[in-house]
């Protein structure tokens, strides 16, 4: 009987807290008024109000944006080099989680930087002619940034 009680509060209680979420606590007296008034004058939720004053905002915002992204792409161009990470495993490579040959491989490289960082990752299959392959590519290359980690 006492568990019957206690899925009963349980399952009111879900319920109860449901209705605040879904309906935003609207009806429950949780709202901004005082009870003074015709009830015409509804307020704002939060998020309605911060769409209200984003629609009033959009040409300033588009503007603001449109001179930031000029800003990201000047700084891209001249910020850290990006990150390419290979996988060895066995005696194959894994690039963006695709098993590739090592001509694709430094095929793909041909798109970054030679100071592009270049993290080797190897599990415990990973063949020792594979992993120094890969290594006497790079060098050959000319990609010097790149570092081995092992998988735990």
């Amino acid at each position: 009987m006492k568990k019957i009680i206690g899925v009963i509060v349980v399952i009111f209680t879900v319920v109860v807290a449901g209705f605040f979420l879904l309906g935003g606590c609207e009806g429950f007296g949780l709202g901004g008024g005082k009870g003074d008034g015709d009830g015409n004058n509804k307020t704002e939720t939060p998020s309605q109000t911060v769409s209200s004053k984003l629609e009033e905002n959009s040409d300033v915002s588009t503007e603001v944006s449109s001179k930031e992204s000029v800003v990201s792409e000047e700084e891209s161009e001249q910020s850290e080099p990006k990150k390419v990470e290979i996988t060895v495993s066995g005696r194959d490579y894994l690039y963006q989680n695709n098993k590739i040959t090592l001509d694709d491989f430094m095929k793909e490289l041909e798109k970054y930087e030679k100071d592009t960082e270049i993290v080797i990752t190897s599990d415990n299959t990973a063949a020792k002619n594979t992993m120094d392959d890969l290594t006497d590519k790079l060098d050959s290359a000319g990609y010097k940034n790149y570092h081995k980690s092992a998988v735990e």
